[in-house]
Parts: structure tokens; sequence; C-alpha cells
């Protein structure tokens, strides 16, 4: 179910030990966030020590294409939170290089 929340907002909650109590949203989680989730669950499957991390490195750049085709953040919250979504994704791809070269270098790769 997708809702449209924004921060401020007052929401009820619908189920669970604290159903039918109050709050204000303090913050919102952006839409970037579930394509980094999603890309850091199919790298779980492929972080083992001897495969060859190109394809995974393939589809980390196809991310980041999309990211860049996205509309400039419109506020300062929106802005870091990108920032820091954009680097995490940038640490990954660092450790997928550093793979890379560990694995041709000791000529393991499979």
């Amino acid at each position: 179910m997708a809702m449209n929340v924004k921060k401020g907002d007052t929401v009820v909650v619908l189920s669970g030990k604290d159903k039918g109590r109050q709050g204000k949203v303090q913050s919102t989680i952006p839409a970037q966030a579930k394509v980094v989730v999603e890309y850091i669950r199919y790298l779980n499957q492929y972080v083992t020590e001897l495969n060859d991390p190109i394809p995974q490195l393939k589809f980390l750049e196809e991310i980041f294409q999309r990211m860049k085709q996205e509309p400039l953040p419109v506020s300062r919250e929106e802005f870091e939170n990108r920032a820091v979504l954009y680097h995490i994704l940038m640490d990954l791809e660092e450790f997928l290089i550093f793979k890379k070269r560990f694995v041709y270098k000791e000529g393991l790769a499979t």
C-alpha cells in the first residue's frame, strides 16, 4: 500500500502493538533508499571469495545512471539523504573494485 506521507504529517498506526496511537512524522525514507536496499540484497548473493564482481559493477553503474537522470532535490534534507545514499553506493563500488583486483591478481576468477 503506497502512501504519500511527508515530514510533519500526523499519522495513526493501523496494526501491531501500537495500533491506534498517533504521532507526527519526523523523517521519511527517500525513494532512492529502496533502490540501494534492493542492490545490497542482490549483492548479498554474490559476495563470495572467488567470484568475479564484474556483473555487480555493471549493475551498480546502471543504478548510478538512473540516479543521475532523476530530478534535482527540492530541499536540503532531500539533498543530504541522496548524498548519503550516493556515498553508500560509492563505498560498495570501491569494495567491488578491490575485490576484482584481488580475484584477478590471485588468478582466482571463476
